[in-house]
């Protein structure tokens, strides 16, 4: 199965940093976009979410893209833990 995760964050947001410690201990790999920088601010603002983090899960396989806001551990573990 061929998934890529992408976090819509900074450094400076506490639940980013929690969510990155949670795929980093579940050895989930992941590209961290810092939504201060313009480019990924514009980027972001494409998915109308309400605020950080914000993860994007593209399945290459099912051709489907999942968005979770938010470091939401239930939904995560579901998610990923099968």
């Amino acid at each position: 199965m061929k998934k890529t995760v992408t976090v819509y964050g900074n450094d400076n947001c506490h639940f980013c940093i929690m969510l990155k410690n949670w795929l980093e201990k579940k050895h989930i790999k992941y590209a961290m976009k810092d939504v201060n920088q313009n480019d990924v601010k514009t980027e972001f603002q494409t998915y109308n979410a309400q605020g950080i983090p914000l993860i994007i899960i593209k399945d290459f396989e099912t051709k489907t893209e999942q968005k979770i806001v938010g470091f939401n551990k239930e939904k995560l573990e579901k998610t990923f833990i099968k």
